[in-house]
C-alpha cells in the first residue's frame, strides 16, 4: 500500500484511531436502530400507512416524520464512517464476508419467517377473522413476503460491497486524497459545510428523477427500494470523517447554524405532511430539504456523540448486542398491537402510547429469547457467540468473551 493513501493508519495518529473502538457511536448506532420502535409504533397508528389506513392522526404523522428526516441520515453516517475506520486495518474481501454473513443471515431470517407472520396479521386486521386472513394470505401472489422494514439492510449490504470494492481497486488512494481533500475544504467553515449539505440534497434530487424516469425499481421488482439513492450522501460523508477520526469532535461544529439549517427544513418537511407541497417542483424541495436538514441534524448527534466520554459500558454492550434483534422482531409486534388495539376505536396517540409502553418489555425479551438460543441467535446476529444480557447489565457481571 502507497505511504501516501490516506486510508491508511499512521502510528503518529491520536488516540482516537482506526485500531481503537469508539463506544459513544457504537451506542449511537444501536440506539438509533432501537428506536425504530416508537418509530414504527407511530407510523402505523398514524393512518398513514399500508397496514391500517384509516383516519389520519396528525401528531402521530408529524412525530413519526420529524423522527425519520435524522434518524436515517444519522445511521447512515454512522456506518460509512465505521465502514472506513474499519477497511483501513482489515482486507476488503475478508470485511465483506463477514458483513455479508452479519447483515446477510438476520435478512434472510426476516424475510422467509418474520414478515410472512407480519403480513398474516395485517390480512387478520384487514378481514376480521382468521379464516379468511388465512385464505388471503395464502393464495394472494406476493402478498405473504415483502421487504418491509428490512429495506435498510439491503441498502447496507450494498454500499458496503461498494466500500469493499473501491478500497481494493486502484482507485483507493485517489478516491481518499479526493475525500480528504474535500473534507477539509468543508470544515474549513460552517457555511462550507452547509453548501456540502445543500449540494447533497440536488445531488439525491437528480438521482431520485433518473431512479424514476428509468424505471430501474421495478426491473429489481422492488428488491431495492430508492432508499439506496437518497442515503448515499450520508454513506459517503461518515466514509470522508473516517479518514480523520480525531476530528470527528468538529462534525458538528458551527453547531447554532447547523441547528438552523435543521429547523428550517425540519418547517418545510412537516408542512409537506400537511399536503401543502403537491407540484413536482414542491416534491424536489421537500427531497432536498430532507436530505439537506437530516444531515445537519445527522452531523449535530455525531459531534455531539464524539463529545461524551467515550467509555465502555455494559449497557452500551447491550444496546449494540442487542438492536438488530430487536429491530428485526419489534415490526411484528408493532403489527401485532395494532391489529389488537385498532379494533377497539381507541384514540390513535393514546394507542401509541400503550403500544409502546408493552413493546420496549416484549423487545428486551424477545432479544433475551433470541440470545439464549443458539439457532436463534445465529439466525438473528448472524453469529454464534452470545451477546451481552439485561442481567449482565443489572448485575455489572462481564461481557461473555466472543
Amino acid at each position: 500500500m502507497r505511504s501516501d493513501d490516506p486510508t491508511t493508519t499512521r502510528p503518529s495518529a491520536p488516540v482516537t484511531t482506526s485500531s481503537t473502538r469508539l463506544h459513544s457511536l457504537d451506542g449511537l448506532r444501536g440506539t438509533l436502530m432501537v428506536i425504530g420502535v416508537p418509530y414504527h409504533a407511530a407510523v402505523v397508528f398514524s393512518g398513514d400507512t399500508w397496514v391500517a389506513p384509516g383516519e389520519q392522526s396528525p401528531v402521530l404523522m408529524v412525530l413519526w416524520g420529524l423522527v425519520h428526516l435524522w434518524r436515517m441520515p444519522a445511521f447512515f453516517v454512522v456506518a460509512g464512517f465505521f465502514a472506513v475506520l474499519v477497511l483501513r486495518r482489515r482486507d476488503p474481501g475478508t470485511w465483506f464476508r463477514g458483513r455479508a454473513r452479519r447483515l446477510g443471515v438476520p435478512l434472510l431470517f426476516g424475510l422467509l419467517l418474520l414478515n410472512p407472520l407480519q403480513a398474516l396479521l395485517v390480512a387478520r386486521h384487514r378481514s376480521g377473522d382468521w379464516g379468511t386472513a388465512v385464505d388471503r394470505w395464502t393464495t394472494g401472489v406476493g402478498s405473504w413476503t415483502g421487504i418491509y422494514h428490512l429495506w435498510f439492510l439491503i441498502v447496507l449490504l450494498l454500499y458496503c460491497a461498494g466500500a469493499a470494492v473501491l478500497l481494493s481497486s486502484p482507485w483507493r488512494a485517489p478516491a481518499a486524497r479526493v475525500a480528504a481533500a474535500g473534507l477539509t475544504w468543508a470544515q474549513a467553515t460552517v457555511g462550507r459545510t452547509v453548501a456540502v449539505l445543500g449540494a447533497a440534497g440536488v445531488v439525491v434530487v437528480l438521482g431520485l428523477a433518473i431512479w424514476r424516469a428509468s424505471g430501474i425499481g421495478g426491473l429489481l421488482g422492488g428488491v431495492v427500494t430508492s432508499e439506496v439513492v437518497l442515503y448515499v450522501p450520508a454513506f459517503v460523508i461518515g466514509a470522508a470523517l473516517a479518514l480523520r477520526p480525531q476530528d470527528l469532535r468538529r462534525a458538528s461544529a458551527g453547531w447554532p447554524v447547523l441547528a438552523l439549517v435543521g429547523g428550517v427544513c425540519l418547517v418545510v418537511h412537516v408542512a409537506e405532511s400537511m399536503q401543502t407541497w403537491q407540484s413536482p417542483a414542491g416534491a424536489a424541495l421537500v427531497a432536498a430539504a430532507d436530505t439537506t436538514g437530516g444531515l445537519a441534524v445527522a452531523l449535530l448527534i455525531l459531534g455531539g456523540a464524539a463529545r461524551v466520554a467515550d467509555r465502555r459500558s455494559r449497557l452500551v454492550d447491550w444496546v449494540v448486542d442487542a438492536s438488530l434483534p430487536i429491530y428485526l422482531v419489534h415490526y411484528v409486534l408493532v403489527v401485532a398491537c395494532a391489529v389488537w388495539l385498532l379494533p377497539t376505536g381507541i384514540d390513535a396517540v393514546a394507542g401509541w402510547a400503550l403500544a409502546v409502553a408493552l413493546l420496549v418489555p416484549a423487545c428486551v425479551l424477545a432479544y433475551e429469547a433470541i440470545n439464549a438460543v443458539p439457532v436463534l441467535r445465529l439466525l438473528a446476529t448472524g453469529r454464534r457467540s452470545r451477546g451481552t444480557t439485561l442481567a449482565q447489565v443489572l448485575t455489572r457481571r462481564p461481557r461473555p468473551a466472543a
